[in-house]
């Protein structure tokens, strides 16, 4: 019995093993798009979609937008962009905030070889013999847990800035904080995982290609497409 404690203790103060680097890819089959996420095993990360021109890094905690140009490309923090949107929207009130996602829990679906939780919209049923995609599919396996925060923070800023424009904050977007928790999408608004790859990702891929800009600077830059 001794011996049998004295392995677990030897166990429990072996240094616990780093987090390898992950990078997710989602592909919409119906639009033909996808996206990708970066993760170091510091918890800086990328998010990058396909179809739009701009990119979201997380470097030390914080969030930015990295716009590519000609010469230097334009580094933004979300906080300073949200900051502006105030600004350039006097007098307009925020859309309502929604407190509930729309989202209704329903059974469990494998994609990549994951398992997860499957969430459709609440909607008037379909038509016999059709079954709609599900809006939403959670993974609670740890190996994919530090790809939620970005996902997250990506959406969240979303529906921060359309807010704060006054417009509506689409359903599937309120209230997903709670659903996704600690978990993983594997499926979301029409992005299913299709690969997760486990190689060291190259540091440069992460690094701010640039300072970021002041708020004043921005200001004067004017506000840049972050639709």
């Amino acid at each position: 019995m001794v011996r049998i404690l004295l392995m677990l203790l030897a166990l429990m103060a072996a240094p616990t093993p780093a987090l390898a680097d992950i990078t997710a890819t989602y592909h919409n089959q119906e639009v033909g798009g996808s996206f990708t996420i970066w993760v170091a095993d510091n918890g800086d990360a990328r998010l990058q979609f396909s179809h739009q021109e701009w990119w979201m890094q997380i470097v030390g905690g914080e969030a930015y937008a990295v716009h590519p140009r000609a010469g230097t490309p334009r580094v933004s923090s979300f906080a300073n962009l949200e900051r502006l949107v105030t600004e350039l929207r006097p007098g307009v009130p925020p859309a309502p905030a929604q407190e509930h996602s729309g989202l209704m829990r329903q059974g469990e679906l494998t994609i990549a070889g994951y398992r997860g939780i499957a969430y459709y919209r609440n909607l008037p049923p379909p038509p016999a013999g059709f079954t709609p995609p599900p809006a939403l599919v959670v993974s609670r396996d740890p190996a994919l847990a530090a790809l939620g925060p970005v996902l997250l923070r990506r959406i969240e800023f979303a529906a921060a800035t359309n807010r704060l424009m006054g417009l509506t904050i689409p359903p599937t977007f309120a209230g997903i904080r709670a659903l996704i928790g600690d978990g993983a999408a594997l499926s979301f608004i029409g992005f299913d995982l299709v690969s997760i790859d486990r190689s060291p990702i190259d540091p440069a891929l992460l690094r701010l290609p640039a300072p970021p800009v002041t708020l004043e600077e921005l200001r004067a830059g004017g506000m840049p497409n972050i639709s």
